[in-house]
């Protein structure tokens, strides 16, 4: 039998698009899965579409929390997961129906801690926006090269787009109160998983909403930005990677834009 996957979704006034993310995970050709719907205190009538939903399926389990966040939706789900395999995804997003089918019959194949894959961006009224390569092709980077990258501004920071064993990931925290937070988590994980293989197909659907939370933006995400770059770099003493040059890149990347916004 296929391992189990365990996927956690954050949910917060999301009664607009959250059936199309459900069904996209529920119709996942990789059928060995628990769906982890963390209700974030919404205010409409997401609770009980994520109810109703539950009722159908015995792979979906629900919890109610007071609003924190994503990171303490997620920090909640990834104390409840018991299969082998994590991943999550935005509510406002969804995948393709093979995504985990493909994604972990690579991990297995070439015995892998952690792989991410790319995606297409759709607008509101979901129109085709763009779409990351889709050549097939998988690409190993080393934890440093990765983070350098990431520094860079070019490498992915998303953890939607990614699934990891729980080994790595299950009693990692998510820091909460800021936004920006997966830029530091994904830099600790990196460093726990001795880098990451991305797998160039865009299987994740992000949808660009206006309205949606996980996308809001405003000068001070900036002042986060900053405050995890802090981190990051406070984190990073303790390895021996030649990342001086990215760093200083990122930090003035970011009060430039600190400084237009």
């Amino acid at each position: 039998m296929k391992k189990k996957l365990s996927i956690i979704i954050p949910v917060y006034n999301a009664e607009a698009f959250l059936p199309r993310c459900i069904e996209s995970i529920l119709n996942q050709t990789y059928r060995n899965l628990e769906i982890l719907l963390v209700n974030d205190g919404s205010k409409d009538d997401s609770l009980q579409i994520c109810l109703q939903y539950a009722k159908t399926d015995s792979r979906i389990l629900i919890f109610d929390k007071s609003n924190g966040g994503a990171a303490s939706a997620r920090n909640l789900g990834l104390k409840h997961v018991t299969g082998e395999y994590i991943g999550f995804c935005d509510s406002d997003d969804f995948f393709d129906e093979d995504t985990f089918s493909s994604l972990i019959n690579i991990m297995e194949e070439n015995n892998l801690p952690t792989i991410e894959c790319l995606s297409k961006t759709y607008n509101d009224n979901l129109e085709f926006v763009k779409s990351d390569d889709d050549s097939r092709e998988l690409e190993y980077w080393t934890a440093e090269d990765a983070i350098r990258q990431i520094f860079l501004r070019k490498g992915n920071v998303s953890l939607s787009t990614r699934v990891t064993k729980a080994e790595y990931i299950k009693d990692l925290c998510i820091p909460e109160g800021r936004r920006v937070e997966d830029f530091y988590f994904t830099i600790c994980l990196l460093t726990r998983t001795g880098g990451t293989t991305v797998y160039k197909y865009p299987f994740y659907n992000f949808v660009s909403s206006e309205g949606s939370v996980t996308r809001s933006g405003g000068g001070s995400i900036y002042l986060d930005a900053i405050y995890f770059y802090d981190k990051a770099c406070e984190y990073l003493k303790d390895y021996s990677y030649d990342l001086k040059n990215a760093q200083i890149y990122y930090l003035l990347k970011i009060y430039y834009l600190l400084s237009i916004s």
